[in-house]
């Protein structure tokens, strides 16, 4: 175990509220988050554990937890769409892991608090609408998918918040439908950043898989609890709430590399 189990226990908590508060259950940026700050991980360690992490939850929520509801989706648009999604992030994912293997601590840290405080402002200031009638322009699909492996190799941050308004927005998906594109594309993204990570890296150790476990099941259990007392208010609340703490968080990861 690369961290305490107190140290586990508050990621647990922290991230299973949030996460389900805020019906963000793949995108668990906030674990490398607590990873670096809570636990003083190096940043690599801490992506590597939330890489695992980010896989177990996209495939738990996409293929167990909403019970066939992923694969029905197909229906709802032209299945080549939904490959496009699962290419575009398989490829992201795996190119982001490779480039990530390049660059310097610090830099990963100033990506992280970049994108710390583009969720922040996301979560105040961006809402999903409810999308066009049908679709301008799906050729999007695989850039947007490729866009958010991108930071799932680099971070292991899922892409999702931005992704799901981009294809609501430039492809013109209703956004049902565009949750499932983005929940096709993150599962790639992460499946392609792990098998990279073997390819390319020192992989995985058995240490880092029983971080990850701990913290995937913790996480799933308190973001089931909550789930039981989830409210409109208690979303609003929580995104106001985080979005200031992704914002201050991300301006001194800024700071501190600059």
């Amino acid at each position: 175990m690369l961290i305490s189990w107190s140290v586990l226990l508050w990621i647990a908590l922290i991230v299973g509220f949030v996460t389900s508060s805020l019906r963000i259950w793949i995108d668990r940026v906030f674990v490398t988050l607590l990873l670096l700050t809570m636990g003083h991980l190096p940043i690599d360690a801490a992506v590597r554990v939330n890489l695992l992490v980010l896989l177990l939850a996209a495939l738990s929520h996409g293929l167990i937890r909403r019970e066939g509801w992923l694969w029905g989706a197909f229906g709802r648009f032209p299945s080549w769409e939904g490959w496009a999604a699962v290419l575009g992030g398989l490829v992201g994912g795996a190119l982001g892991r490779v480039w990530a293997q390049g660059l310097t601590a610090g830099v990963l840290v100033g990506v992280l608090g970049a994108y710390a405080i583009a969720m922040g402002l996301r979560l105040l200031l961006v809402k999903p609408g409810e999308g066009k009638p049908a679709p301008e322009h799906p050729g999007w699909i695989a850039p947007i998918a490729l866009g958010a492996g991108l930071f799932t190799g680099l971070i292991s941050a899922g892409g999702k918040p931005f992704a799901v308004p981009l294809y609501n927005w430039a492809v013109g998906h209703k956004l049902p439908v565009a949750y499932a594109i983005g929940t096709f594309g993150a599962i790639a993204a992460a499946v392609g950043a792990v098998l990279a990570g073997y390819a390319y890296g020192p992989g995985f150790s058995g240490s880092t898989w029983a971080t990850a476990l701990a913290i995937w099941f913790g996480v799933s259990l308190v973001a089931w609890l909550t789930d039981r007392i989830w409210s409109p208010r208690l979303m609003k609340v929580t995104a106001l709430l985080v979005a200031v703490v992704l914002i201050a968080i991300g301006v001194k990861f800024l700071v501190q590399v600059s």
